[in-house]
């Protein structure tokens, strides 16, 4: 958001992440692959709700041309990052 503000955006619209998408459910099984938790996931538990996304969509190209924006923190260490945040809050 720092960087949309100062390098003042021509879109209203962009797509933040780390540039690389993928299916939900990858993203569940590594997060609980990370954390070493043995979690049922119970994926295609309920029925299709017919919505269908296109990886175009999450391009942050546009968004990394004009601001400079380049993620450096991975997906499976954001999630070990934020499980140790939460872990130091309970202490």
């Amino acid at each position: 958001m720092y960087l949309a503000g100062k390098n003042n955006v021509s879109r209203k619209e962009y797509y933040i992440g780390g540039g690389n998408p993928k299916i939900m459910k990858d993203y569940l099984y590594e997060a609980r692959n990370v954390l070493g938790v043995d979690t049922k996931l119970l994926i295609g538990e309920r029925p299709d709700d017919g919505l269908r996304f296109n990886f175009d969509w999450y391009d942050i190209s546009a968004f990394a041309a004009e601001t400079g924006y380049k993620p450096y923190v991975s997906f499976p260490q954001a999630v070990k990052n934020l499980s140790e945040w939460v872990s130091s809050m309970q202490a």
